[in-house]
């Protein structure tokens, strides 16, 4: 359950599954970028969207997070990896 802290974001009770959607160019770049970041971690990814142009591709990751320190240095490290674009 989620629910507003005093600050006015959400606390997230964790562990939890936590969506990252993922866009770059290549779908198959992108595989080995989370592969390369997560290893054999236990994963869901899925082929999301394609640009109308075919020039960029979203693909979104399902993956269970412990805790607010893990879910945000898979986000960090996603984001510097070359073949990501932008996280949503």
């Amino acid at each position: 359950m989620n629910t507003k802290n005093n600050k006015g974001t959400a606390d997230i009770e964790y562990p939890c599954s936590w969506l990252y959607t993922i866009i770059g160019t290549n779908t198959e770049d992108i595989r080995n970028a989370v592969h390369d970041i997560l290893g054999d971690r236990p994963r869901r990814l899925e082929t999301s969207r394609t640009s109308v142009g075919g020039k960029y591709v979203s693909v979104n990751l399902t993956v269970i997070v412990h805790d607010e320190t893990t879910r945000h240095d898979i986000y960090l490290r996603l984001m510097k990896h070359p073949s990501v674009k932008i996280i949503l």
